[in-house]
């Protein structure tokens, strides 16, 4: 099981390492990935396998998430889709 966790560990840092360099075409100030992570977290005990992300259009704005996931679908991407909403009480 460790040598599962310490791949899916790897694969997930590659895929940060790639995101965070992809950008619109012609202009390296504007990242297509917008990656939300707590920097404290850097290893599989604490992030796990899941990597929070919002593509953006060059404006800034985000893709909806409706939109990436039937881009996704078609192109046999799985990937699990969705919002949090950051007004939630934690408490209940």
């Amino acid at each position: 099981m460790n040598s599962i966790s310490y791949h899916t560990e790897q694969l997930r840092l590659w895929l940060e390492d790639h995101m965070r360099e992809m950008h619109h075409f012609g202009d390296i100030t504007k990242p297509l990935c917008m990656l939300y992570m707590d920097s404290r977290f850097n290893s599989l005990e604490y992030q796990g396998g899941v990597i929070a992300f919002n593509l953006q259009y060059a404006s800034g704005h985000p893709v909806s998430f409706h939109e990436v996931g039937k881009i996704a679908a078609i192109n046999k991407i799985q990937l699990r889709t969705g919002m949090i909403d950051s007004h939630m009480d934690s408490s209940n």
